[in-house]
């Protein structure tokens, strides 16, 4: 009797142990999903980010209200269908079929709450989940809203010149730091030069920030737009001529010819005002514009192309007489 209960009880150790196998190698099975986060500014193109904040990195507690984006990365994540899930309650769906970028952006106000992305797939039935606890706290009134604007120069030479300009209330008053990829390029106190030039050697995708503490403000304010620079940009030889239309104050101008001239738009702009684009086949039909009176005009034209999508200028100045006092 006491060999039977010894040999029962290999039996069930042996079955559980193959059934724990069986689980094990299901698990292993799963996908190993994750994501990171950041904090946007706004949803505007070329997605601006403010106070980037890679979960493995920054204490939760240093988080603010607004728009968050979560971006999941993981081994064959285009071949994984996944859902997103916030405080357990279904946000987004990442199929397999469908145009997918694997992303989720979203409003979070002040308070704690846990996000999730869960995959269900045939090597693994039973599923599996990745969490991050956002913790966001109310944001201090006293710490200042910096900002920047970006803009670029493009060469005929595909090269593009990068500059970014501070502008924000206090800038008087309040000393800086320009940031890249978290690395600091350059500091600005006050009645100093507010912009920041700079050549990016590379193609890639670059985080540009500027970032403060004053003393109102301990835990810091930040303010980033995320760069990307792409290798393998042409840009056409952009030129015009221009006529005067007889006495009239107005002119033709004439765009000269490149390749593909017919395919984009050509847009015109006098004194940095959009004031239009070329007619259809440009090539053969010159724009015309009639100004307001006399002056000193700067007229540029712009196009953007595949092979040129950060856009090449070309401008130039005219000057117009009184006709009354000649």
């Amino acid at each position: 009797m006491k060999k039977l209960s010894i040999w029962l009880l290999s039996i069930v150790t042996l079955l559980l142990g193959l059934a724990s196998c069986e689980i094990n190698e299901e698990f292993d099975r799963c996908p190993e999903l994750k994501f990171t986060f950041s904090k946007l500014d706004s949803i505007v193109h070329s997605e601006k980010v403010n106070d980037t904040l890679p979960t493995d990195t920054v204490p939760n507690d240093s988080l603010v209200g607004g728009y968050y984006k979560f971006i999941a990365d993981f081994p064959d994540i285009e071949e994984t269908a996944y859902e997103w899930f916030v405080n357990d309650s279904l946000v987004d769906s990442e199929l397999i079929l469908d145009d997918r970028d694997n992303m989720y952006v979203g409003f979070f106000g002040p308070g704690t709450y846990k996000v999730c992305i869960f995959s269900e797939t045939p090597d693994c039935p039973e599923g599996i989940s990745f969490c991050e606890t956002l913790v966001v706290r109310e944001s201090n009134p006293a710490c200042p809203e910096l900002r920047f604007s970006t803009r670029t120069d493009t060469l005929s030479s595909g090269e593009v010149k990068y500059k970014f300009i501070a502008d924000f209330k206090g800038i008087e008053e309040i000393s800086y730091g320009w940031f890249i990829n978290g690395d600091l390029v350059e500091d600005s106190a006050p009645d100093e030069i507010n912009y920041l030039r700079w050549d990016f050697e590379e193609a890639g995708v670059y985080e540009v920030c500027i970032k403060t503490e004053t003393p109102n403000c301990p835990e810091g304010a930040s303010y980033c737009e995320e760069v990307i620079v792409r290798e393998g940009i042409v840009c056409p030889d952009l030129f015009f001529e221009y006529e005067q239309d007889g006495d009239n104050i107005a002119y033709y101008f004439y765009p000269g010819a490149f390749e593909g001239i017919d395919e984009v738009t050509l847009e015109w702009f006098v004194n940095e005002e959009y004031v239009g684009s070329s007619p259809e086949f440009p090539h053969n039909n010159p724009f015309y514009y009639q100004f307001d009176g006399a002056g000193r005009y700067e007229v540029c034209v712009m196009v953007e192309t595949p092979d040129c999508p950060n856009g090449i200028s070309f401008c130039k100045v005219i000057e117009i007489g009184d006709p009354t006092q000649e």
